[in-house]
């Protein structure tokens, strides 16, 4: 047998083993051989294995099984033996590196990004700030002809970076290189852009989507929400123009219908609506309008509350898909996730007060930390 020539070999080699650990080791060969292959516990006549090969996969048996389990005394975690001879080495590497990570010298984005200490909106800039990706550049060349088509179309088909690097922008026809300058005045001229054709209101108190099938299909709506989280990270200002149901839903992906009011209708069409029903007394003209806003009661004077909050309803929820795709947007940074955290502060960027003017876009040196 291949066991046996082995053996006889090996005591040609003056290798000293005793009886005892012969007995050990045909044992331990026997189960060495069996694992390698199935046809090894039958006697083979033409199988003539060189002398070295079952030597070279034989070895003497462990004083601690591999399969026996053991306990790292870095982590604590359980692995077995055979395991743990390879974490060991990665556990206590990942320590030190904590330890060097966590020195007030180090200046990786990594060590300014974790736990962040938010407590004002200057910090949440600092923090986006500190996010871009600065190995890379985001170019953008655009022509001040029809220049909210060709700024969302250019921003989209970009392959070469993306918008979590730092922002190039140039003109066309303009010289001049982006030394940050040109990139506020681009962030400036497209978010005025993204309010006036995406967005539309009814009163000062912030604007709502736009109800556009047609510019959900293009992904204009995400785009819009990578050039807010750009111009917040990059230097650019404040989209401070949402309905704050509308900055509710991105910053917490859900939405509380029970808050929704006629206020937070700002489709002209279904507003006026909801003044007809308010104010008629036959409602029969606009039977229609109001079948199509999803209402399936009784038609009457006696109803009208329920047919508006049906109108309201309607109105406000379809534009969740448009929120929706807003809110990927946003996720430039990992910016949701700040906007989840702290969105007490992040609304200061994007919901405008009773004295801000509708059209105004806050610049963000004016939200210094106290």
């Amino acid at each position: 047998m291949a066991l046996h020539s082995a053996l006889t070999h090996l005591d040609s080699q003056n290798t000293h083993i005793t009886g005892a650990d012969n007995d050990d080791d045909d044992e331990v060969k026997i189960v060495a051989v069996t694992a390698s292959t199935e046809t090894t516990a039958t006697p083979n006549p033409t199988f003539s294995p060189t002398p070295t090969t079952p030597l070279q996969t034989c070895s003497p048996a462990p004083t601690t099984s591999y399969e026996e389990e053991g306990q790292c005394p870095i982590c604590l975690e359980i692995f077995t033996q055979r395991q743990l001879l390879i974490h060991a080495s990665i556990c206590g590497d990942s320590v030190l590196q904590s330890f060097d990570g966590s020195s007030p010298t180090s200046g990786s984005p990594e060590h300014h990004n974790q736990s962040p200490d938010i407590q004002c909106p200057d910090d949440v800039l600092k923090l986006l700030a500190s996010r871009v990706d600065n190995s890379k550049d985001f170019k953008i060349c655009v022509s001040r002809t029809d220049f909210f088509q060709r700024a969302l179309v250019q921003w989209q088909r970009q392959k070469k970076g993306t918008p979590g690097n730092t922002l190039r922008v140039t003109f066309l026809g303009k010289a001049g290189v982006d030394s940050g300058a040109i990139r506020k005045e681009f962030l400036t001229d497209l978010i005025g852009e993204i309010e006036k054709r995406l967005f539309e209101h009814q009163e000062w108190s912030g604007k709502s989507p736009i109800y556009s099938l047609s510019d959900l299909e293009k992904g204009y709506f995400r785009t819009a929400g990578e050039v807010f989280s750009v111009s917040l990270a990059q230097g650019g200002p404040a989209p401070r123009f949402l309905r704050q149901w509308c900055f509710d839903y991105p910053s917490a992906g859900d939405l509380d219908e029970a808050n929704l009011t006629k206020d937070d209708v700002d489709d002209a069409e279904l507003f006026e609506l909801i003044q007809k029903v308010e104010e008629e007394t036959d409602l029969s003209a606009w039977t229609n309008d109001i079948i199509s806003c999803g209402y399936t009661g009784l038609i009457k004077p006696d109803n009208k509350e329920a047919i508006i909050r049906s109108i309201v309803l309607h109105a406000t929820l379809r534009l969740i898909p448009l929120l929706k795709q807003l809110r990927k947007g946003l996720q430039v940074y990992n910016f949701v996730d700040i906007l989840k955290d702290h969105c007490g502060l992040c609304e200061h960027f994007f919901v405008p007060t009773a004295v801000d003017d509708d059209n105004e876009m806050i610049s963000l040196t004016e939200t210094p930390c106290p």
